[in-house]
């Protein structure tokens, strides 16, 4: 996909307040362009949001004191359409999967700003399906593991909510 060929605006799942009924469906948020992104951010055409708990509990309280309208969504799988001029892992065309920024959140709309350490590439023998449903359970077990690893020794290790996503 070049850059010419990337909206201005797509669809998404807006978050417009924080109660029982938070969100609006829309076609008409803006889409961040290639020459917006961050050094270190990936912009990701989203084929697949997963869901978490701190999707809910975020839009129920906004306990992140996040300024809305905002999208929620931290879990997604997708194809990379464009990167920062310092992103060395990524390039266009790359199936990726991952979290997005807590802060920014935006899982829940065709396309996405990613930082580039908080995704990771798809294994062709994974669908988006369940590459979706990876992001925050998946990534916040592998850098539990990743600070203990000279420390196991071939042990079997529990991951309380680590099924969690």
């Amino acid at each position: 996909m070049s850059a010419d060929s990337i909206p201005k605006k797509q669809k998404c799942l807006s978050w417009v307040k924080a109660d029982a009924q938070p969100f609006k469906l829309t076609d008409s948020a803006p889409v961040v362009q290639p020459t917006d992104l961050s050094e270190k951010e990936v912009l990701i055409q989203n084929y697949v949001a997963g869901l978490n708990p701190v999707d809910w509990k975020m839009a129920e309280n906004n306990w992140g004191h996040i300024k809305l309208p905002s999208v929620t969504g931290y879990d997604i799988s997708g194809k990379v359409v464009s990167v920062g001029n310092s992103v060395k892992q990524f390039k266009v065309g790359d199936e990726v999967f991952g979290m997005l920024s807590l802060k920014t959140g935006g899982g829940f709309q065709q396309y996405s700003v990613a930082d580039e350490g908080n995704i990771v590439k798809k294994p062709s023998s994974a669908s988006h399906e369940q590459a979706g449903s990876l992001g925050i359970a998946f990534l916040s077990a592998l850098d539990g593991l990743q600070h203990v690893k000279h420390k196991m020794n071939d042990a079997t290790v529990f991951i309380p909510g680590g099924s969690g996503g």
